[in-house]
């Protein structure tokens, strides 16, 4: 989800702007009881149980978090990389599996990753992406339709499967297929961060947003969906990092809060329920930062989001 300044064109990235009241907002969001769900047309703010991830896994890669030595594995992975990304986007994760995820070493170093499916409507995508999957044996996709609204269930889907497969890993990245991550840099911010993460989500971390109502907007909530003025301090979902410890809390807590469309709000929904924090961590970007290619290949550089895949090989080939 991406939000943008008061100072910026409207027109740049759907008509979000960023609020800078001093308010907090979490009480908007966080309800004190539990609430029947049944034939309400208003969304609760909490429920017991209604919201069970509980679709096929279709695709499944249990050697991503192998750590068998003998086998080459290295023993600790330190971070888990989860990608989304759709079945038309092959270009995009070809650039990435060629540039900067290199860096996993064909996920056998201490950093690992997966990219994020639903199913498509088009059988021909299907097949494509099971064929894709036998090369690269990196891909995770649940029977869920495949869309911009159903991105809630892919990062459900990712944090279920790390709980699964991947538990021992120390940290979870969720990012997407557009983002250019200095996995060094990243790695280096953790060893400041680390601690802090126990407890927290880390990345950009706006303190609050309004709903868009705009109907011909992707990011467009309806008033019945959510009637706040605002939303509460979220991490913006092009790159956010969380400890395995987060995760799987966020993963039980989520039984109890309902569905919503908005990715990063529905996990911002989740660690306030749970009473953790949000940290903002430099390095990390949720607009596209104009490259002096070496800058995205520093210690201090983490995330930039919006770059083509050509422009990814670009600065992968750059020479610093």
């Amino acid at each position: 989800m991406i939000l943008i300044t008061k100072t910026q064109s409207k027109k740049a990235v759907g008509g979000r702007r960023v609020l800078t009241a001093n308010a907090n907002p979490v009480e908007t969001v966080i309800a004190t009881k539990t609430v029947n769900t049944e034939n309400l047309t208003t969304r609760p703010q909490l429920c017991d149980k209604c919201f069970l991830h509980n679709f096929t896994l279709l695709l499944d890669n249990e050697d991503i978090c192998n750590t068998a030595e003998e086998s080459g594995y290295e023993a600790d992975i330190d971070v888990l990389i989860l990608v989304t990304t759709t079945h038309a986007h092959y270009s995009q994760r070809e650039a990435m599996r060629t540039s900067w995820l290199t860096d996993t070493k064909n996920n056998k170093g201490n950093v690992r990753y997966a990219f994020l499916l639903g199913i498509s409507a088009s059988q021909t995508e299907n097949v494509q992406i099971k064929q894709e999957n036998g090369i690269y044996h990196d891909i995770l996709q649940e029977i869920f339709i495949d869309s911009y609204k159903n991105l809630t269930y892919k990062t459900m889907m990712a944090l279920k499967w790390a709980k699964t497969r991947c538990a021992h890993a120390w940290h979870i990245l969720k990012t997407d297929d557009d983002v250019y991550v200095n996995i060094p840099g990243l790695l280096k911010s953790l060893k400041t961060h680390a601690k802090a993460l126990l407890s927290a989500v880390g990345g950009t971390c706006p303190n609050m947003a309004f709903p868009v109502r705009d109907k011909d907007s992707k990011f467009y909530v309806d008033i019945e969906t959510y009637p706040g003025k605002y939303y509460p301090t979220y991490c913006s979902g092009t790159a956010y990092i969380m400890s395995m410890t987060v995760a799987k809390c966020v993963l039980e807590i989520s039984e109890n809060i309902p569905f919503f469309p908005i990715e990063d709000i529905y996990i911002a929904f989740c660690i306030h329920k749970l009473g953790f924090r949000f940290v903002n961590i430099g390095g990390f970007h949720r607009f596209f930062i104009t490259p002096n290619m070496c800058n995205y290949k520093s210690d201090w550089f983490v995330t930039s989001h919006g770059v083509n895949p050509q422009l990814v090989k670009d600065v992968w080939k750059t020479i610093c």
